[in-house]
């Protein structure tokens, strides 16, 4: 018979919204699995937003247990000797991140999605390791967000 080994979770819009806090149930029920099983947790966000956001609710538990997969699993991330180490790092090289770089603004110049959008921070996170587009720029709320193309066709559009 096979059993459970672990569980993987998505962590954005799923454990909690987007750079915030799980909310207390939720934490606790991470709890209460990480004393029966590892956990993973997947993100785009970067590992230091996890750290900020997401890892203070667990402070009481055993991190050998949880596995990080920041950047959308271009990284990972565990407890080793009292603190998390990284275990591997796919990063772009320099002419493939400014392929996509180029690609993205040509895209949003040819469509003109953002026309007339406000916004709120930067359009992009851009680390070594993924690159992140914000419609409405990343420190925009969840509401707007979710506002800014509920049906999707400004992002199918860009994806075109």
């Amino acid at each position: 018979m096979n059993s459970t080994r672990a569980v993987i979770f998505d962590l954005d819009n799923t454990l909690s919204e987007s750079f915030q806090a799980p909310k207390p149930d939720v934490a606790a029920g991470l709890h209460k699995l990480l004393g029966i099983m590892p956990v993973a947790i997947m993100t785009g966000a970067s590992f230091s937003r996890m750290n900020e956001n997401f890892l203070p609710s667990f402070s009481n538990i055993d991190r050998n247990k949880l596995y990080l997969f920041p950047d959308t699993a271009a990284q990972c991330y565990i407890w080793q000797d009292n603190e998390w180490r990284s275990i591997y790092k796919f990063a772009f090289s320099k002419n493939e991140y400014e392929k996509i770089m180029q690609t993205f603004e040509n895209a949003i110049a040819e469509t003109g999605v953002l026309k007339d959008a406000p916004r709120w921070g930067d359009l992009f996170l851009a680390r070594d390791v993924q690159i992140t587009f914000a419609g409405l720029g990343v420190d925009a709320s969840p509401e707007e967000k979710a506002k800014w193309d509920p049906d999707r066709t400004k992002r199918k559009k860009l994806k075109d």
